[in-house]
């Protein structure tokens, strides 16, 4: 591990571990001040590569969204918001229930409970840093839902990246509670409708990198883009609607409002697909910066960049 990788390190299970006491918002206090630092900007790798800040600062001046003068800036609260979601990490793996019902409006709670009494869902969530506090919010609100993810475990802990460490607690110490369906175990489709066959939703993110062999293009941003169809594919085998939950806020230090969107069952996989990218473009426009999904854009893009 780099020196910088190793100061984070520390940030994220020494420091954010002693604030992660506080209730919000007094442990969001320390996310401006701090949040952003001890990444090296040309060298910072996430749980990617080395250089994943410069290339997806490209990626927002390509689509031209940003909402300042400078894509470096809108980096920068992004890292802010990557450093919320480790926080929040810690709140999860403590089965904090108040910390986690803190971290949203009681309105949008109410609302998303509503949805899921009312019947099972394919949930469809995008990769912004509210991701897993809502997953556990649905929990500890009852509502029990699988969640389909990457196997975090591959990872060694050796190997692993101050984020990916975060993960690998989180899950340790999550999977006991949470139902997790690992994407790469087989049979997702098989094993995903037994489940909504038993009445329960699922939940699954939309924006992963998607790939020519198994994916499919459509416009983000005004720009052609490979997506994965999986949120669709599943609803229209499992012959059940879609919830489009996302999360996001308008600054680091605020509570998660969730933009609730239903998508009944349709046969034609791309128009779902369409659908689903089109709330959660929408959602990215509000505040850039919530959005993981820009470290790996340039993935997506249909003509490499």
């Amino acid at each position: 591990m780099n020196p910088w990788d190793r100061l984070l390190d520390i940030y994220f299970r020494k420091v954010l571990e002693v604030f992660a006491f506080l209730p919000p918002p007094l442990s969001y206090g320390i996310l401006p001040l701090t949040g952003h630092l001890f990444r090296k900007f040309d060298e910072y790798a996430c749980g990617y590569e080395p250089g994943i800040l410069p290339r997806a600062a490209r990626s927002m001046e390509k689509v031209n969204i940003l909402p300042t003068d400078s894509a470096q800036k809108t980096i920068i609260e992004y890292l802010r918001f990557e450093s919320r979601f480790v926080l929040e990490n810690i709140w999860i793996r403590r089965e904090n229930k108040r910390h986690v019902l803190k971290s949203f409006y009681p309105e949008d709670i109410r609302s998303l409970k509503k949805y899921a009494a009312s019947r099972n869902y394919i949930i469809v969530t995008a990769h912004f840093s509210g991701i897993l506090s809502m997953v556990e919010l649905l929990r500890i609100s009852g509502y029990k839902s699988p969640l389909i993810a990457a196997n975090t475990f591959r990872q060694s802990w050796k190997n692993a990246k101050p984020i990916q460490r975060s993960m690998l607690l989180l899950y340790q110490s999550w999977i006991d509670r949470q139902s997790l369906l690992f994407s790469d175990s087989g049979n997702i489709i098989k094993k995903s409708c037994l489940l909504t066959e038993k009445g329960q939703s699922l939940i699954i993110a939309a924006d992963v990198p998607g790939y020519q062999d198994r994916g499919l293009i459509i416009s983000l941003f005004g720009r052609k883009v490979w997506v994965p169809a999986g949120a669709a594919i599943l609803a229209k085998e499992c012959g059940i609607p879609i919830l489009v939950a996302l999360p996001w806020t308008s600054a680091c230090h605020r509570p998660y409002r969730v933009f609730l969107r239903k998508i009944h069952p349709v046969q034609d996989i791309h128009q779902t697909t369409v659908m689903i990218f089109k709330y959660i473009e929408e959602i990215v426009k509000r505040n850039p910066a919530n959005w993981n999904g820009w470290l790996y854009l340039d993935q997506m893009f249909s003509d490499n960049g």
